[in-house]
């Protein structure tokens, strides 16, 4: 059961400096911010387990510049159906993932 607090949800906020494995069911995802290091750096979430399957469905895609920072918000949630990977690229970013 959800706990509610002023009529807001309490969110879960997962931080990742590396491609992983978010969720392996169900997920829906409310924020992603990313914050560059050494050099230009993307965070692309995927509505899969992980990334071996042939048809990989893309579900949003976030990039920045070195030493500067980006963040989306996902307005009812970005709900992903089979699960959640995040692929990272750059120079140790780092990568926070709010959900549900």
């Amino acid at each position: 059961m959800d706990r509610i607090i002023n009529n807001y949800k309490i969110m879960r906020v997962i931080r990742i400096n590396a491609s992983a494995q978010i969720s392996d069911k169900k997920i829906s995802i409310k924020k992603i911010a990313i914050c560059g290091g050494s050099d230009a750096a993307t965070v692309t979430l995927y509505n899969e387990a992980d990334t071996s399957a042939t048809a990989t469905l893309k579900a949003a895609k976030l990039g920045v510049a070195a030493s500067t920072s980006n963040n989306q918000n996902f307005d009812g949630g970005l709900y992903l159906e089979t699960g959640c990977y995040a692929e990272i690229t750059g120079t140790t970013p780092e990568v926070f993932i709010y959900v549900e």
